[in-house]
């Protein structure tokens, strides 16, 4: 669909404003690309910095739909070259498994021999930046040279050969999956191709019957990509290429915000635990997707979002506004309420999966909440996955956090004013931490930080390691512990 910046509403105009004006700043002239942005962490000082030996070939992807859209200036000639540069850097031998996935950056080598996925090469560039031409081709091809649209038109079928011969997606990495499936069926009306359009139409089928096993994505409550998975669902929703896509986009995409309404605290403006996959804890100090979806629907000041004229983590994802605006979001009216009020304490549950189960628990107050997920023993609380999390407002206004960090099998519950975790070896490990605060009276059975106060029961000592600007709690001999908040 072809979108002026006119015809969008306040909010989304607000964010794509917001969102291009970050991508300008990183503009490269000579290159014809954005700058890449470090990627700080929500509890680094440091200002954002504007990366020049890494330019952004998918932000580019995004800045080109935002350009489009914009229209001030040079803005549809800087879109067109742009989009030159981005197809510049897809690779294009049909020998290797990376065929039709794009560079991350210009700068990046070709993959070795043996190239090794995430570390040489990153496959879901195809569907990112794939599912941006798309949008693109159908909004804006009569402003597009005929020999540009031949090269998209080269382009996106390699995407789709690419990933059907890597044969490494399944409906499960849920993100990637709901952009691949549309894209495919697109490409395969476009293209006449009919293996395309069955690949695709599997794919979303697929995808229908995971979720409704329990109403819910594997990926389980994840600000970042919560994100992604609305913007698909929106285009699946808007601009499926089949009926049945549509109906099933806008079946999962209301169920998904009703369930988002249980777990969003908007006082706190943060979205509780556990989350499966996170690159942070306090969404007014990194760049959440998530909060950009709900920027669109309560307004910039409302919103889970740190200021963009300030300190923010994960800065890069700042290149998705201009994205998501295009599709926008339907947010059901209960829901809405939820995203612009705190509706007062409540507790929420989730069967994730079923073999082996998967559960998720929060409780959500006024000033605080607490989020965990019982694996069955079947996970570890490493990387992104934090399956004990919890949230409060400080004295000052701002927000501590806490988190699981180190734990062996570790089975977390949360229940009114209570978090209890079993693993199945000891070592226990948190970290913490609150703004500002140059101490902390913490012991093994007591913590009493600014805002908050909880008895801890677990076995043996504490030992308090200062990480930075955070503080990690090991309870090295602990197999058991439980939290109970003061209230």
């Amino acid at each position: 669909m072809k979108l002026k910046l006119t015809a969008l509403s306040p909010n989304a105009r607000d964010l794509v404003m917001s969102s291009m004006l970050y991508m300008d700043s990183a503009w490269d002239e000579e290159m014809g690309l954005i700058g890449g942005f470090s990627d700080i962490p929500d509890v680094d000082p440091v200002s954002r910095q504007v990366v020049k030996d890494r330019h952004s070939v998918r932000g580019a992807a995004w800045y080109a739909q935002g350009l489009l859209m914009r229209r001030n200036g040079d803005d549809i000639a800087r879109a067109i070259r742009v989009l030159g540069r981005i197809l510049d850097n897809q690779f294009i031998n049909p020998e290797t498994v990376y065929y039709g996935t794009f560079r991350r950056y210009p700068q990046e080598p070709e993959p070795p021999c043996e190239p090794v996925m995430w570390r040489d090469y990153d496959p879901n560039w195809r569907q990112f930046i794939g599912l941006s031409l798309a949008q693109i081709v159908d909004g804006y091809a009569d402003e597009l040279s005929p020999a540009l649209i031949a090269r998209i038109d080269a382009a996106l079928p390699r995407a789709i050969e690419g990933e059907m011969k890597q044969g490494r997606l399944v409906a499960s990495y849920t993100n990637i999956a709901l952009m691949n499936a549309p894209l495919a069926v697109w490409c395969g009306q476009r293209y006449g191709r009919q293996d395309f359009i069955e690949y695709g139409n599997t794919m979303a089928e697929d995808i229908y019957t995971l979720f409704k096993a329990n109403d819910t994505f594997l990926e389980y409550n994840s600000p970042t990509y919560y994100g992604p998975d609305l913007y698909a669902l929106a285009y699946w929703r808007s601009c499926g290429p089949t009926e049945r896509i549509k109906q099933m986009g806008a079946e999962i995409e209301e169920t998904l915000w009703r369930d988002i309404a249980q777990y969003y605290h908007a006082g706190l403006r943060n979205f509780c635990g556990p989350y499966i996959r996170s690159y942070g804890m306090d969404m007014t100090r990194y760049v959440a997707i998530l909060g950009q979806a709900i920027w669109l629907a309560v307004g910039r000041d409302k919103a889970p979002y740190p200021d963009p004229a300030l300190f923010m983590g994960h800065t890069g994802d700042m290149e998705y506004g201009a994205c998501l605006a295009t599709v926008g979001v339907r947010v059901p009216e209960d829901v809405q309420r939820v995203l612009e009020s705190f509706p007062g304490e409540h507790t929420a549950e989730k069967v994730i999966q079923s073999e082996p189960k998967a559960t998720a628990t929060a409780w959500l107050a006024d000033e605080v909440m607490i989020g965990a997920a019982d694996y069955s023993g079947s996970r570890n609380a490493v990387g992104q996955f934090h399956p004990a999390t919890m949230h409060w407002r400080t004295p000052d206004g701002r927000i501590g956090w806490m988190r699981l960090v180190a734990g062996v099998g570790a089975n977390a519950r949360a229940s009114q004013g209570t978090l209890e975790i079993i693993a199945s070896e000891p070592g226990l490990a948190f970290e913490i931490y609150v703004p500002g605060a140059a101490s902390l009276d913490i012991s093994a059975s007591d913590w009493n930080l600014p805002g908050l106060s909880a008895a801890i029961e677990a076995e043996g000592g504490l030992e308090i390691v200062p990480c930075g600007l955070t503080m990690n709690l090991n309870y090295s001999n602990a197999t058991h512990f439980k939290m109970t908040i003061a209230r």
